[in-house]
Parts: C-alpha cells; sequence; structure tokens
C-alpha cells in the first residue's frame, strides 16, 4: 500500500490530492482547490503565495511526508516536433538528445528533458515530441519542495498525465479519439490511438466568460483540431470520437454541442467512476483534478509516466567491460591452470590501455559535438545574412497582408534561405474555403513577392469542409527604405496606372485588353508571376 501526493498550480489557484494505491485501485484521501492571494500589483502566483497555501493544508491532514508528484501545465514547457530515422526504442534517447541540442538553447543551460514517442514501429520513421523544463522553471519546483518539505518523486506534464487515465482503461483501442480535460481558464487538447499520444493542444480561454462562451470557443478549438489533425499525420485516419474528461455530471452541453456541431462521436467520460472516495473531488471542479489522478493512475498501473522530466528516458548503460575481461580471466584460468599469472598481468594491461583509449575517445568525442554545433550555428547564421532580408519588416509587411483568422488558420511558417533569391517563405494552414486561398495569394504577390500553391486539397469531416493548402512565397530583397509608407504593391500599381493614364486619350474607347493581352496574361496567372492588366 503506497500513498503519493500530486501537485498543480496556476495565476489562481493551488490544487492538490492525496491518494492511496493499493493491488491498482486508487483511493483518495484529500483534494482541494485553494485560491491564491497574490500580492499587489501582480498577477502571476509567486513561490510564496504557493507555499503559504499549502503549508496549513497538508499540514491539518498530516501529508506531508507523503512522496510528491509535481504537474507542470504546458506553459512552462518548450516543446520540439522531431522526425527520426528507423530506430529501436533503446536508440531514441540518444538520437533525440542530439538533435534537441542543436534545436534548443535551454538544454545548453540545464535544462531538463523528456520526450513522447507517438508511434511504435522500429522499422518506419519515428516521431517523437520533445518537452523540455526550463531551469528556472525546475528551480522554481525544488524550491517549493524544499520549503515545504517534500521529496519530489515526479515531474510530469499536465497533457499527457491527463491522457493517462484514458489509455490505462483502453490500452489498445484503435479508434482515433480527441480528449478533452478542461483546467480553470485552460483546456487540453490530446489526440490518442492505440494506447499512444499522437498530438496535444493546450487553449487558453477568456478570464471573463460565460459558460455559454465558454462552450462556444471550445466548440471552435475542437473543430480546429479535428482539421488540423489528419495534418499531422496524412497516413492516419482522422479523428472518429470525441471524449469530454471530468466527473459524472460536468460539461454535458459540449459533448452534446460537438455532436450536433461536428458531427462526432461524442461522450462524457467519467475519470473518477472507478475511483474510491471520490466525494472531495466531485464536490468542487472535478476536471481540474483529472491531471492529478492521471499521475496518480500511472504508479498504481506500476508503469512509467508518458513525459519525467525528474526520471528522463536514458540510452542503456553500456556493457560491463571489467566484468567481460573477469569472465573470459576465470575461463582462461579454468582451462590453462598454469597460466593463470601471465594471462592475469596481460590482461590487466589490456584494460588499463582500453581505458585510456575509452578517454581519449570521450574527449574526442566532446570535441567533435562542440565542433560540429558551432560549425551548424556558423552555417546557418552565414545562410540567413546572405539573405540580406529585413525580416522584422519583412514580416510585419507579410502580416499586414494576410487575411483575417476566420478566413485562414496558419499551421506552420517557414522561412528558408533561397537558391537565386533572397528567401523563400513556406505557408501551411487551412483554409474556410478556395476563395479565401485565392485572396491571399492576391494580397501577397507584387514585384517583391512571387506566390504559388502547389498543394490545395479539401478536407471533410463530419459536416465541415476546410482546404488544406501549402503555399511558397519568393521574397525579393528590397532596401529598408522601400518598406515605408503605402504596401510596397501598391507603388508598381499606382505607376502603371498613371502611365496608362498618360497613354489613353480617350479611356472609354478601350474597355477590355485584346485577345491576346488577355491570353498572356491567364498564361502567366497560371504560372504564380503576373500582375494583372489595366
Amino acid at each position: 500500500m503506497a500513498k503519493y501526493l500530486t501537485i498543480e498550480w496556476d495565476q489562481d489557484e493551488v490544487r492538490f490530492l492525496a491518494a492511496q494505491v493499493q493491488r491498482g485501485r486508487i483511493r483518495i484521501l484529500a483534494a482541494e482547490a485553494i485560491p491564491l492571494e497574490h500580492t499587489a500589483g501582480e498577477t502571476e502566483s509567486s513561490e510564496e503565495d504557493v507555499v503559504l497555501a499549502l503549508q496549513s493544508a497538508l499540514a491539518e491532514r498530516k501529508l506531508g511526508r507523503l512522496p510528491a508528484i509535481f504537474v507542470v501545465p504546458r506553459r512552462d514547457v518548450e516543446l520540439l516536433d522531431l522526425n527520426l530515422p528507423p530506430a529501436e526504442d533503446t536508440e531514441l534517447p540518444a538520437l533525440v538528445e542530439n538533435l534537441a541540442a542543436n534545436e534548443s538553447p535551454a538544454l545548453r543551460e540545464g535544462a531538463a528533458m523528456d520526450f513522447a514517442v507517438h508511434d511504435d514501429d522500429p522499422q518506419q520513421p519515428r516521431r517523437v515530441t520533445a518537452a523540455i523544463l526550463t531551469r528556472p522553471h525546475r528551480q522554481r519546483i525544488d524550491r517549493i519542495a524544499e520549503q515545504l518539505k517534500l521529496t519530489p518523486r515526479r515531474i510530469v506534464l499536465r497533457p499527457y498525465a491527463s491522457a493517462s487515465l484514458f489509455l490505462r482503461d483502453h490500452p489498445a483501442r484503435r479508434t482515433r479519439c480527441l480528449l478533452v480535460n478542461v483546467i480553470g481558464e485552460e483546456a487540453d487538447l490530446v489526440i490518442v490511438d492505440g494506447g499512444l499520444v499522437k498530438t496535444t493542444r493546450t487553449v487558453r480561454l477568456p478570464s471573463v466568460r460565460t459558460e455559454a462562451s465558454a462552450v462556444d470557443q471550445l466548440v471552435e478549438e475542437i473543430r480546429r483540431t479535428v482539421l488540423v489533425a489528419p495534418m499531422e499525420d496524412s497516413e492516419e485516419p482522422g479523428v472518429e470520437a470525441v471524449y469530454v474528461l471530468g466527473g459524472a455530471d460536468e460539461h454535458a452541453e459540449l459533448a452534446t454541442r460537438v455532436e450536433s456541431e461536428l458531427g462526432l462521436s461524442a461522450e462524457h467520460y467519467d475519470v473518477f467512476a472507478n475511483v474510491k472516495d471520490a466525494e472531495a473531488v466531485l464536490q468542487q471542479d472535478g476536471s481540474s483534478f483529472v491531471p492529478l489522478l492521471g499521475a496518480v493512475a500511472a504508479e498504481a498501473a506500476k508503469t512509467s509516466p508518458i513525459v519525467d522530466f525528474l526520471n528522463p528516458k536514458k540510452p542503456p548503460k553500456p556493457p560491463n567491460r571489467k566484468l567481460i575481461a573477469a569472465v573470459v580471466a576465470a575461463l582462461v584460468v579454468t582451462a590453462i591452470g598454469g597460466g593463470v599469472h601471465y594471462v592475469q598481468s596481460q590482461l590487466a594491461e589490456v584494460d588499463e590501455q582500453n581505458e585510456q583509449l575509452v578517454q581519449r575517445v570521450n574527449q574526442l568525442t566532446q570535441t567533435l559535438k562542440k565542433a560540429q554545433r558551432k560549425r551548424a550555428l556558423y552555417l546557418a547564421v552565414a545562410a540567413w545574412r546572405r539573405s540580406g532580408v529585413n525580416w522584422l519588416d519583412e514580416l510585419r509587411d507579410l502580416a499586414m497582408r494576410l487575411p483575417p483568422q476566420r478566413e485562414v488558420v496558419f499551421r506552420a511558417i517557414t522561412i528558408t534561405p533561397g537558391r537565386g533569391r533572397a528567401a523563400v517563405v513556406t505557408l501551411q494552414g487551412v483554409a474556410r474555403d478556395q476563395a479565401a486561398v485565392t485572396r491571399m495569394e492576391q494580397a501577397l504577390r507584387d514585384r517583391f513577392h512571387q506566390v504559388r500553391t502547389p498543394k490545395l486539397e479539401e478536407r471533410v469531416q463530419g459536416k465541415t469542409s476546410m482546404w488544406q493548402f501549402e503555399s511558397t512565397v519568393y521574397v525579393v530583397r528590397r532596401e529598408k527604405t522601400q518598406y515605408r509608407g503605402l504596401p510596397a504593391q501598391s507603388q508598381p500599381a499606382a505607376k502603371g496606372v498613371a502611365q496608362s493614364r498618360a497613354t489613353q486619350p480617350n479611356r472609354n474607347a478601350a474597355t477590355k485588353p485584346s485577345r491576346s493581352a488577355s491570353g498572356r496574361y491567364n498564361q502567366a496567372r497560371r504560372s504564380g508571376f503576373a500582375e494583372r492588366p489595366d
């Protein structure tokens, strides 16, 4: 019989749950959400606020000696989506560590990292998400634990802790499901399939809201997640069912709205149904305690959390060369007998040489890693500077041209140095209809930007239809002064109109372009490099 204490906090309250685990069953000993009183002028919870709120509550219930599991929200963590070559699970820690070190400077500053694996076939390319807990956040947890005289057992990531409850009850379910968990002013959206977490999202809800407005926003965020999910893994099916996590009577309206508006199977999932003495949680906001219960569920199942910053996944230990040498020596002694002293002396010399060589190899490996990181950084900075583009002004220019969010939602914007051009900007996202993509192209295209959309396809999910697109914008270098005043595309257009009026004394005499001019324009427009004739 083991007992655990799980803790989480945000800017408004600190939540804790104490539970007892016996033969895989969970019994809740205590649970409470304590409001935080901020110091004047502060909007975020401080260490002192959290410690003061927990000290009296834990002392009153005599919970100060339990092993503590800390749950951290998405906003305190940096996530990196990594695509790796085919590899065994034992090879993934080293691959993730090397690749993440080049992607995130936080790892060089002492941050903690663990990762979640999204597939289980070692013969196929592996997709993982590396989660990085920065050093200041880790030190803050350590200081709070020290002041409360708690011993941290694990530090887990909230969306994955919530999903572990569902995965424990459905370990091999092959239906792609979307789990929705509302925690205060945030909601975690997690897609699971076949016992694995495929992707996660955390959305922020307005602080001042009615229940109806919160449901409206959640339905819209679920719609976006369902539409974007196939883009993460185009070979997998879309979301087929939605589960709202919480107590038995929580968020019933949300499940009904999702089923009627999105055409998906939606139902409530009572995570406390098989938990003893859950009344202390159900009397409060039960859905806010789902991640805390999920952290305990992993301990009850005797499995490691999906993401644990305190006990991250590590490569297997190398074989013990000294033990191997000792076994070989014993066999030689048994077989030869008379050559014991000679064999032992030879093995000792070999061991010493091996140790020296291993130390030398380790030194050279560290030197090589440092040189590779510096070289990669130098090449990236050099390529970036060769583009000659003023990216602050360029991104502002692009942002002013892009359509509103109700028409187009961007999933990714990638900037790379171009060949023969200054740079290439790749836009990936979903649009409300095909016309929205055309309007976006027309808004972006001018003498400094040429636009192509090689990938455009319609996706239908239930009653909703959206267009998935991938557009490429070729950016031509220009001077900083050319960003000032009107948007750049209006200047050549205005100049062209002035010249046209100067060469046409009677404008009513030409009502449309000639057939040859129209044909050339249509041909150029199809190629993506055209300016409309007057």
